[in-house]
């Protein structure tokens, strides 16, 4: 192997010249890129190819009769100019940094953090480290292992970062945060933070300030001992046995950005990675790459689809559901590659591999350094979820509730019992049984008569479901009528498996005012754009036949607000909480941040001559993009939503008015998705609370459980007010469910200390027993 230790400024000249970002019709490049090699950027799918923009790449699309368009006149000065040129690499971390600080992490947390092992060595002489992270971190225990790793390209700056973000979440919350306590216990979770360490180097060579767009190695080609940007290195993530060197998604000419190599896993760092990952037994994968907010997985080489395209989908799925990033097989999502990591992992070694595409194309491969801290923050969940699908993990998706004691007509009302039963998957690789779901209150008024049920059947790998039931509680004040009830689903195991997620459902009774389920004949409304009715098999109405659509086949139009406006209402001065409801399914463009085109509710008095954004209680998820020409800038809704929700919107600020209101759905001139769906729309009132109600009111809203300090350390003080009456039962469990300890606060007192003892730190959860009835706090305790 040659070793250079240095660049000379005659080798990097052309780097230096200014680089464009240059935009392609998708059509017309997917015409060409089978019989050319471009270095793309960013792919918006049936719209536009965006590619760096080097000389003979703008010559051979010329060539073709193919035009573009210059978006970005110079990438590394527009990079540059975003961050801060005082430090160096403009406040991204350089290579020594970042080696520097897995070796601080190891010093701090040396029970947990293991030193360096090399994996191999660069044609520079940059060496490719890995670092496990595990509670007997010496020791190979017979846990599911799992990797991830960063920077195979060396501009994609952002993705060392986010492993950075997740390892501190890891060491940080151990001990204290239940699920990053459980991944330590219970994995062994390997990190290579640079893969590319030469081409991260060459980087900052090049750009000191910051801004760099070298994406390969250092190989040197043509062997004049020499680094020549023109013509020197090979790209890592096409130069793995996976259909390597075919004529598709990779390139046989050294001076291409993708040049696939001589030989497949003929570079030291994709060799070094290839015999560390087969003398282990890993599981699950994150490839991390920027930018495109995307999670792709195999394959990439054909458009076939995977055998385990299914369950990819369904964990990818996941991933996406807080960031809303687009998911799927990579060929498909954005175009074939060859020679890749992610196939040859899932292929070769079975591992369930997944490539994240960190960050929007406004983000690009630097980032404005005051976007970082976000967009790890996006990466942290899917993250998580690698590293628990690698075992079981079973997890609440949806419930239903029903009335168990109350007024007998189906509505959960303020006063009632409810009973909660609860759909559960299993999105992991091992089966679950075993296990517990926990409910805890968001919203007061939430009292819990049952608050755990236990799994003691099993639930299959990859996707297999079970409906739980049995959980009770009670709605009282301040809960009201016509307001959300918010809890948490935890499902947690003995060995410390915790994972959360809230839900909520709308309590009360409606009383209908107007309702349209748009089975019938539309009265009063009026329909523009592509808004129609009718029936669909996607998706399959909540009242069949029929619903409210725009266009009832597959795909709105494109550059068009279409808008469906109701009939006049008017809002009585006598309602009690005046609302508007529907239900709605979306499938609308966007991905992460860019939100391409969104739709929204507006409002309006007969007094008025235009028309309000009005907000849904729930609020709406996000802001669409300023490009869009009708809603731009504007709140609204857009990704997939593809399971109905309930919306509400309160109307009090309306009574004695007159309204109507709006659906609009706006598109910019690229791409169209399903479309935005609703049903069952309705005006109504809501019934207020009953006499039962009052009574619960009179004996618990006064009550408050706390706990001091928090967190603690030998000790804590528990009050409870509102109960001095009565003996009030205590008792203590840990995020397992078990019983640790158990007190008594006598009558007439409304304060009790615990010593914990000997137990461990971590969460531990204290619960008041008054009436039949539970109060819980959360308290951590840190030794």
């Amino acid at each position: 192997m040659r070793v250079f230790l240095m660049i000379t400024i005659v080798a990097i000249t052309s780097m230096l010249l200014a680089q464009p970002l240059v935009r392609v019709d998708f059509d017309d490049f997917s015409k060409v890129a089978r019989f050319y090699d471009f270095d793309v950027a960013y792919v918006r799918e049936g719209a536009y190819v965006d590619i760096i923009g080097w000389e003979d790449d703008l010559v051979e699309l010329l060539n073709c009769g193919v035009s573009y368009r210059i978006i970005i006149d110079d990438l590394l000065e527009y990079y540059a100019s975003r961050l801060d040129l005082s430090l160096p690499m403009g406040g991204y971390p350089t290579l020594s940094e970042i080696l520097a600080t897995i070796d601080t992490l190891h010093t701090m947390f040396p029970s947990l953090v293991s030193v360096k092992e090399s994996l191999a060595t660069g044609w520079m002489g940059n060496v490719v480290y890995a670092i496990k992270i595990s509670d007997s971190v010496s020791v190979d225990e017979d846990e599911p292992e799992v990797l991830y790793d960063a920077t195979i390209h060396a501009r994609e700056v952002i993705t060392p970062l986010s492993l950075f973000h997740f390892i501190n979440f890891l060491l940080n919350g151990y001990g204290t945060d239940p699920i990053a306590t459980y991944l330590v216990n219970n994995r062994e979770l390997w990190f290579i933070l640079v893969l590319n360490p030469d081409g991260y180097r060459i980087n900052e060579m090049l750009r000191p300030g910051g801004g760099g767009m070298w994406r390969k190695n250092a190989r040197d080609n043509n062997l004049n001992g020499a680094f020549d940007t023109d013509y020197d290195g090979v790209d890592l993530n096409r130069n793995f046995n996976a259909h390597w060197g075919d004529s598709t998604g990779a390139s046989p000419n050294p001076a291409s950005p993708t040049y696939f190599g001589p030989a497949p896993f003929s570079e030291s760092e994709s060799r070094g990675f290839k015999d560390f990952v087969l003398s282990h037994n890993f599981r699950t994968h994150i490839n991390f790459h920027s930018f495109g907010n995307l999670y792709l997985f195999p394959w990439g080489y054909t458009r076939s689809l995977c055998p385990d395209h299914n369950y990819f989908m369904l964990y990818t799925s996941w991933m996406a559901e807080r960031n809303l990033y687009i998911n799927g097989n990579s060929s498909a999502t954005i175009y074939i590659t060859t020679g890749d990591m992610v196939d040859w992992m899932y292929d070769s070694c079975s591992i369930f591999s997944v490539a994240p595409e960190v960050g929007s194309w406004r983000d690009g491969y630097w980032p404005d350094t005051s976007r970082v801290s976000y967009l790890c923050q996006t990466q942290l969940m899917p993250q998580i979820i690698n590293a628990l699908i690698a075992g079981y993990a079973p997890r609440a998706v949806d419930f239903q509730v029903s009335v168990v004691s109350g007024d007998g007509d189906s509505f959960p009302d303020v006063g009632e019992l409810v009973k909660l039963t609860v759909k559960i998957v299993n999105y992991g690789l091992d089966t679950a049984t075993d296990f517990d779901v926990l409910v805890r209150p968001i919203s007061s008024g939430i009292l819990l008569v049952d608050s755990v049920e236990h799994f003691s059947a099993e639930l299959n790998p990859k996707g297999d479901t079970a409906w739980i039931g049995g959980i009770r509680f009670s709605l009282i004040p301040p809960l009201s009528p016509g307001q959300w009830a918010r809890f948490v689903l935890i499902v947690k195991d003995a060995q410390g498996y915790f994972l959360p997620d809230t839900f909520r459902f709308l309590v009360g009774t409606p009383v209908p005012i107007y309702t349209e389920n748009f089975d019938d004949t539309l009265v009063g409304w009026s329909l523009d754009g592509d808004w129609e009715v009718g029936p669909t098999s996607i998706p399959v109405p909540i009242s069949p036949p029929n619903l409210l659509a725009t266009r009832l086949a597959y795909g709105y139009s494109d550059s068009m607000l279409s808008m469906a406006v109701t009939p006049v209402f008017y809002i009585a001065d006598s309602l009690y909480r005046p609302t508007m409801m529907f239900w709605h399914w979306y499938s609308i463009e966007g991905c992460g941040d860019d939100w391409f085109d969104g739709a929204q509710v507006r409002v309006k008095t007969t007094d008025d001559s235009t028309w309000s954004i009005i907000m849904p209680t729930t609020s709406y998820p996000g802001n669409i993009l300023p490009t869009n020409p009708f809603l731009g800038s504007q709140p609204g809704f857009c990704g997939r939503k593809r399971k109905w929700e309930l919306l509400t919107f309160d109307l009090s600020s309306f009574r004695g008015d007159s309204v109507q209101f709006a659906f609009l759905l706006g598109t910019d001139r690229y791409v169209s998705y399903r479309g935005w769906y609703i049903d069952n729309f309705a005006v109504v009132d809501f019934v207020p609370e009953t006499t039962k109600a009052a009574e619960f009111s009179s004996i618990l809203p006064k009550m408050s459980l706390t706990v001091y300090p928090n967190p603690f350390n030998s000790h804590c003080v528990i009050t409870l007010k509102g109960a001095a009456d009565r003996d009030v039962p205590i008792e203590i469990f840990d995020v397992a469910g078990k019983s640790v300890g158990k007190l008594v606060i006598p009558k007439g007192a409304s304060s009790i200390l615990w010593s914990p003892g000997d137990l461990p730190s971590g969460i531990y959860f204290i619960r008041a027993s008054v009436h039949d009835l539970l109060v819980t706090r959360a308290v951590v305790m840190v030794k």
